[in-house]
């Protein structure tokens, strides 16, 4: 009697862990309609997704830091360019102080 009662607090928790969108999730689902659901091997199988999900969010983050400082960096560029070219400098001078091509200091002086 107890254990039936449990049943739905348990099937709670587990659904709870679950990614609505999985194909994982009808598998189980079609399995608790046949009465043939293993709880501690599913919740094993879901600590797995949920690991490689965190796995893939830590090499999202790092991904995502890479491109803020490579565009932080680009923009600390942009504003010297524009700084030095407001105090009068020319553009071959720029170039030829922060070891880049003309080219490259009139495109930065565009954007």
């Amino acid at each position: 009697m107890l254990i039936n009662q449990l049943k739905p607090v348990w099937m709670a928790l587990f659904l709870a862990f679950l990614p609505n969108d999985s194909v994982f999730f009808g598998k189980i689902m079609d399995r608790r309609k046949n009465g043939r659901l293993d709880v501690r091997t599913k919740l094993d199988q879901l600590s797995n997704i949920r690991s490689s999900r965190e796995e893939g969010l830590k090499e999202g983050l790092k991904e995502g830091l890479k491109e803020g400082l490579k565009k932080g960096r680009e923009e600390g560029i942009k504003e010297t360019i524009r700084k030095m070219s407001e105090k009068g400098m020319s553009v071959a001078e720029i170039a030829h102080i922060l070891d880049m091509t003309e080219e490259d200091v009139r495109e930065r002086l565009k954007s």
